[in-house]
């Protein structure tokens, strides 16, 4: 018998423990230099952090995403222990309950005659698995559409103005 088999690891304790650091309330300083670290900003004030991570949202088994809001940006941070080449396509249907949230909140009208602005997202996911990827890595949801032709006009919409 190998030792490997004789051992259980419980592998969501990781994903646990990134949202319990980055995701708590009395943690905003945590999230906020990681921000910064990320994104080569200098912001300083915690307050200006709103947390808006989804609770109870059916396609996510592991609690290890943290979303927030600062500056109108609308950023995703997930934590993965294992490669997954549809996190493109899992931000994007994260993305939609937020906005979804976000807006029903501000009671704002998507049907009215004036825009909506919202805010600008942001995904990121810290890999740290076994399988070897290079430092960074961009995926791109236009990689999953069938058409390719769709991806070079994906969020663009023709009309009569």
């Amino acid at each position: 018998m190998r030792v490997n088999d004789e051992v259980k690891v419980n592998r969501e304790y990781k994903d646990r423990l990134f949202r319990m650091i980055f995701g708590a309330e009395e943690n905003k300083q945590y999230l906020l230099d990681l921000y910064n670290a990320v994104n080569h900003t200098s912001y300083v004030n915690v307050e200006d952090i709103e947390i808006t991570t989804l609770e109870d949202v059916i396609y996510v088994k592991m609690k290890n995403d943290v979303s927030f809001l600062l500056d109108s940006e609308l950023s995703l941070y997930e934590h993965q222990g294992s490669y997954n080449p549809n996190m493109p396509l899992r931000g994007f249907l994260y993305f939609a309950h937020l906005y979804q949230q976000i807006l029903s909140g501000q009671k704002r009208d998507i049907y009215s005659s004036s825009l909506v602005k919202i805010p600008t997202p942001g995904y990121v996911v810290f890999y740290n698995g076994d399988r070897k990827q290079p430092d960074r890595v961009e995926l791109k949801l236009s990689d999953a559409f069938e058409k390719k032709c769709v991806a070079e006009t994906f969020g663009k919409m023709q009309g009569i103005v």
